[in-house]
């Protein structure tokens, strides 16, 4: 991990994207491994980044909208896709902020892939979704060693998992460790 606070730290993550190279990281290999778990369909990735996950589920058929609040994020993604001649929305929101569900429509599926959604949105994040619909979240677990880089705020708490439960019904459940430390993944249907 950096010395930077991992999460949340929009000046971090401009400089971040914009320093990267012009390639694109491979998708997730835990969301690449749970695919098939996932609706035909429309799906929102929250806090995407430069696309890696997004243009992976377009690749595999889905209507994908990515959001994030870093503009050069949003720019590379755009970029990428272009390139793939892939059809990507983007909105740029901080998916921090209390409204910025208000801003979305209803989806078929919603992924959240290494960020911590506050929980008071986690809370509500069912309402964009439709019956049945998926919620995928994988992330630092609660594992993992507190250091500059990870703090206890960007870790995924069973604890926050089990106040949405009577939201959803839990179809898969990840703990595992790799190069990044204690990765958990949750897949959720909603009721």
């Amino acid at each position: 991990m950096s010395d930077k606070i991992y999460m949340g730290e929009k000046l971090f993550w401009e400089n971040k994207f914009l320093n990267r190279k012009n390639k694109l990281m491979d998708p997730d290999e835990f969301l690449i491994n749970k695919v098939d778990f996932f609706k035909k369909g429309s799906v929102l990735d929250i806090a995407c980044g430069d696309g890696r996950n997004s243009l992976f589920l377009s690749e595999n058929g889905f209507e994908v909208t990515g959001v994030d609040f870093s503009d050069e994020a949003l720019k590379r993604l755009l970029v990428f896709s272009k390139e793939r001649s892939q059809i990507i929305k983007v909105k740029k929101l901080d998916v921090s902020k209390n409204k910025f569900l208000d801003e979305l429509e209803i989806f078929d599926n919603i992924i959240i892939n290494h960020y911590k959604l506050p929980l008071n949105q986690l809370l509500k994040i069912h309402y964009k979704l439709k019956k049945n619909g998926i919620l995928y979240i994988c992330g630092f677990g609660e594992k993992n060693k507190i250091n500059n880089g990870l703090r206890k705020e960007d870790l995924l708490l069973k604890s926050d998992i089990n106040k949405i439960l009577d939201y959803y019904n839990l179809i898969s459940f990840l703990d595992k460790e790799n190069d990044l430390g204690n990765i958990v993944q949750y897949i959720l249907r909603k009721k």
